[in-house]
């Protein structure tokens, strides 16, 4: 699947018609994400952000929650992957 994420300036979190141009994607089955207020930190259950899929050439917003988390879901988890010089030599900190 393909996915792109853009921010809008306002709470507003619908595709405008430079939004429809612009897309990254247009493969049918898309996903576009729309963050509001450039995306200032909010609450992980992504309620206020815009959910679009690419049907039928166009783009239909997803409000329904099951139907949203059917197609992402965030997953609070924590990996450090950094690499650390340590008497000379590379190892990993883990």
């Amino acid at each position: 699947m393909h996915a792109q994420v853009h921010t809008h300036p306002s709470r507003w979190v619908g595709h405008s018609p430079t939004d429809d141009a612009q897309a990254y994607t247009t493969a049918e089955g898309g996903l576009s994400l729309v963050w509001p207020e450039y995306g200032r930190p909010m609450e992980q259950d992504l309620a206020a952000v815009g959910f679009h899929v690419r049907r039928g050439g166009r783009w239909v917003p997803l409000k329904d929650s099951a139907e949203r988390e059917a197609h992402l879901r965030v997953v609070d988890s924590v990996i450090d992957l950094r690499w650390s010089i340590a008497a000379g030599r590379i190892h990993d900190k883990e």
